[in-house]
């Protein structure tokens, strides 16, 4: 059964992956690197995950269409989520935990009366295109609420959160004071600012 699962997964990955690079000239190199984080997933979820979180402050948009940006975050968080579903399936024997729980329930009904309410919406593009964005990162809670069953995981999330953070305020910083600000004229850049004193 995993095996069949596996095939299946790998296949449809493929598949896709081979669509997107007929259409986007950069997508062979970001269909490597979406394999490559699929199977270090399939290998450890723990570490894919916190390849994961470091990456979230980065998160690069991939431009599908001509107004249509993708945060590749996404991707990775489906991608993730599908390997650590395969993974739990061939590591407790094809049995996944109940996602039946109340917690769990909050969660879809979350999703079920966000879809509802397309219904009435106003802009029925920019409503699925919400939806969208609700259904790719709502497999992270799961992914996270697997991952933090000690006090030690958590507390390397955390440092992990911190660690990708830091570095983007570290980039920030430099840009700031590199580059002068370009919204409130050349006067209040940084360096502009510390000159004058």
């Amino acid at each position: 059964m995993f095996k069949a699962l596996l095939i299946t997964g790998f296949a449809l990955t493929f598949l896709i992956l081979g669509a997107l690079t007929t259409y986007y000239s950069y997508w062979p190199l970001m269909a490597i690197v979406f394999f490559g984080v699929f199977l270090l997933a399939l290998v450890s979820p723990e570490k894919a995950l916190l390849g994961l979180i470091i990456y979230l402050p980065f998160q690069v948009a991939l431009n599908i269409a001509p107004g249509i940006d993708l945060a590749s975050i996404r991707v990775l968080i489906l991608l993730l989520f599908s390997a650590w579903i395969l993974f739990l399936l061939a590591r407790k024997g094809g049995k996944i935990a109940t996602i039946f729980a109340c917690h769990y329930f909050v969660l879809v009904t979350f999703l079920f009366w966000s879809a509802v309410s397309l219904f009435w919406a106003l802009n029925l593009e920019w409503g699925l295109r919400k939806i969208a964005v609700f259904a790719s990162i709502f497999p992270l809670y799961f992914l996270v609420q697997s991952a933090t069953a000690e006090k030690e995981q958590v507390k390397k999330i955390i440092s992990f959160l911190v660690a990708g953070a830091s570095v983007v305020s570290v980039i920030a910083l430099i840009q700031s004071a590199l580059i002068p600000a370009r919204n409130f004229g050349r006067e209040t850049s940084p360096l502009c600012f510390t000159a004058d004193r």
